[in-house]
């Protein structure tokens, strides 16, 4: 039961205080504002874990369960180039924090020689590149 307490209290932290000190070491927040890094952080990860193409009216409904009121429009505006650090810098943490604290058993692994991966990608091309097939 403690690993599950003390991973519960990474991940309030990560999703809190984490992501608030990331947001403004990378510039993503410059001032008290509507939306804080871990509201944002938190709209991303959960509003695509319920709906993996989750929308921008998705994740205003999120943020509204936080009690913040944002256009469509507002939230927009903040898929910027700082943004993508953001999130990118919150990815490296998050591999860092979780890496220790859910290490895998990497002995399990030894038991193959090999991974195979089928790539089920399908892409359409644009109707002017149909000659070129």
């Amino acid at each position: 039961m403690g690993k599950i307490v003390n991973l519960a209290k990474l991940c309030q932290e990560f999703f809190g205080e984490t992501a608030n000190n990331l947001s403004i070491t990378t510039g993503f927040i410059k001032r008290q504002r509507k939306i804080t890094g871990s509201a944002f952080l938190k709209a991303i990860v959960f509003g695509n874990m319920s709906d993996s193409n989750c929308s921008l009216d998705g994740m205003r409904n999120f943020l509204s369960e936080e009690t913040i009121d944002i256009s469509a429009q507002g939230l927009d505006f903040r898929f910027t180039e700082v943004a993508v650090k953001f999130m990118q810098s919150m990815y490296e943490q998050c591999l860092k924090l979780f890496r220790n604290t859910m290490p895998l058993d990497c002995n399990i692994l030894q038991q193959f020689n090999s991974v195979k991966l089928l790539d089920s990608s399908h892409i359409i091309l644009p109707a002017n590149m149909a000659d070129k097939v």
